[in-house]
């Protein structure tokens, strides 16, 4: 599953664990949860298979083990195949989590063309299909052996062959955010609807199938007399894509009312820019001026800071401590006046402070870009 571009603060807890080709690869703690849940579902479809009858209990549980890795790592390979794709078409990415609901691929930019949309969302499924395809050839080739040793992988690679294709055709339901709902986002995309307007459409299809959704995990809820999850699971999925989809929408409605602006007419004025070797101390009399803005350091400006940064750091080393040591990179933080105000406040998002410095075409401070600013112009839009 990807994701709209934003910085990898969906699951903020997360831990990376590895690279994969420059990717974080980040684990959430509830990657737990689902994985006892499909090593003992996994366990008991092996148990109750004919070809493992009389099967000693080890085996079935070293089988379940080993099963549970390589779905994961199924996974992980579906979310690997957007990854890998937006870098190829030139697309950052800030991460991979896996967590309760399975993968989640995080992107820092969007793609400017529904061809390159497309096939980002689409090297997902893919690569699960890819998966399945090589789980049911390995399953043919283990069974062929005819050696009984072999006989709980030739059964493993089947249930991981037919969770492979599971995962490509659930992606595949035309319900957004699932990978098939940003298909169909693409699609519409580049039949004209514009790329905001297509996410609009597409969210609701993914707002009506999680109803649909929802409705059939009441349905099973109430029905249910056993000690099973009767339905619940259904719930979950339902209300995750219900509000996938609802923030899709706001966001896109949010872009649109500001199509067609530029940074220079929402931008408010910049504050004083304050010297990299200024004492904290000093310092901090200026910025409790304006505590909730960014403010430029140096002139053109070399970082930016805020109240927050300093307040951070303990107060007694604030007489020995220069601005330059707590101030932040430029990076991510700049934009320009003749910039889209849209795409100015897609990279609001992924900036520490949630604010732009507007540069001119000297470097020179010129304005800052807040949310609150962005906020002013859409409730005027609103009207």
């Amino acid at each position: 599953m990807t994701a709209e571009p934003r910085a990898p603060r969906a699951y903020p807890r997360a831990r990376t664990v590895f690279r994969a080709r420059g990717v974080p690869v980040r684990l959430d703690w509830s990657v737990l949860l689902i994985a006892a849940l499909v090593g003992w579902v996994l366990a008991g479809l092996l148990a109750d298979s004919p070809s493992l009858q009389g099967a000693s209990t080890a085996v079935i549980g070293v089988a379940a083990a080993v099963g549970t890795v390589l779905f994961f790592a199924s996974v992980l390979v579906h979310e690997l195949g957007h990854a890998w794709t937006s870098q190829e078409r030139g697309l950052p990415v800030a991460g991979i989590t896996l967590f309760l609901l399975g993968g989640l691929t995080e992107a820092t930019a969007e793609a400017k063309r529904a061809r390159d949309d497309f096939m980002i969302v689409a090297a997902g499924p893919f690569m699960s299909l890819t998966l399945a395809a090589a789980f049911g050839l390995a399953h043919e080739g283990l069974r062929a052996t005819d050696l009984a040793a072999l006989v709980p992988a030739a059964v493993l690679a089947a249930y991981l062959g037919w969770a492979n294709l599971a995962l490509a055709v659930l992606n595949l339901v035309p319900a957004f955010p699932l990978d098939g709902g940003r298909l169909l986002r693409s699609v519409l995309w580049a039949l004209g609807a514009g790329t905001h307007r297509s996410t609009r459409l597409a969210a609701r299809v993914g707002q009506a199938f999680a109803l649909g959704l929802g409705g059939v995990g009441i349905w099973a809820l109430t029905r249910d007399t056993g000690p099973g999850l009767g339905g619940i699971w259904e719930l979950i999925i339902a209300l995750f894509l219900f509000k996938g989809a609802a923030d899709a929408a706001r966001s896109a409605r949010l872009r649109e009312r500001l199509a067609g602006r530029r940074v220079g007419e929402v931008m408010g004025a910049a504050p004083p820019p304050l010297s990299a070797d200024l004492p904290l101390h000093d310092a901090a009399v200026a910025l409790r001026q304006h505590p909730a803005l960014l403010w430029p350091v140096d002139d053109p400006p070399s970082a930016a800071v805020r109240l927050a940064d300093l307040e951070a750091l303990d107060r007694r080393r604030w007489s020995t401590t220069a601005l330059a040591e707590v101030a932040s990179d430029l990076a991510g933080q700049t934009a320009s006046a003749e910039e889209d105000l849209d795409d100015a406040v897609a990279r609001m998002v992924d900036a520490p402070a949630g604010m732009l410095l507007v540069l001119d075409e000297r470097g020179a401070a010129r304005g800052l870009l807040t949310p609150s600013l962005v906020a002013d112009v859409t409730e005027r839009a609103r009207r």
